[in-house]
């Protein structure tokens, strides 16, 4: 007996869930009432900006558009880390790049990067290998 009621309540639960998904087809069919994916996303943008210190929005930022900034040779053998007080942690996929990109070329990267911001926020970079830092 206990088998047959444990059969019934599910064949209850099937068809009060039928019932269910024909009573709001028409919102499940029609969700032109939501905000626009990019509306949302700029939103939750700023909501999430406002929440978190401006150095972290900043380097979230750069992290976000360090391919565009840097090039994509550099990009594909680095990625930015953390900033502490203006000094970037980058780490470099390899010991050549690593000292490819801490001479001269260290200078233009900062430079790169405070055009990005407008602003003098890089003062120096450190670059590590993966998995240093």
């Amino acid at each position: 007996m206990a088998e047959k009621s444990v059969f019934n309540r599910e064949k209850d639960i099937r068809r009060i869930h039928r019932s269910h998904n024909r009573k709001y087809k028409d919102v499940y069919d029609d969700l032109s009432y939501l905000p626009e994916k990019d509306m949302l996303e700029k939103s939750l943008d700023a909501f999430l900006n406002k929440l978190q210190s401006p150095d972290i929005s900043r380097l979230n930022k750069l992290k976000e558009n360090w391919s565009s900034i840097v090039g994509a040779q550099i990009a594909n053998v680095s990625e930015v880390k953390s900033c502490n007080k203006g000094i970037f942690s980058i780490e470099v996929s390899h010991n050549i790049w690593l000292r490819e990109l801490s001479g001269p070329m260290k200078k233009v990267l900062i430079n790169k990067i405070n055009k990005f911001y407008n602003n003098q926020y890089c003062y120096d970079i450190r670059f590590v290998p993966f998995g240093g830092g």
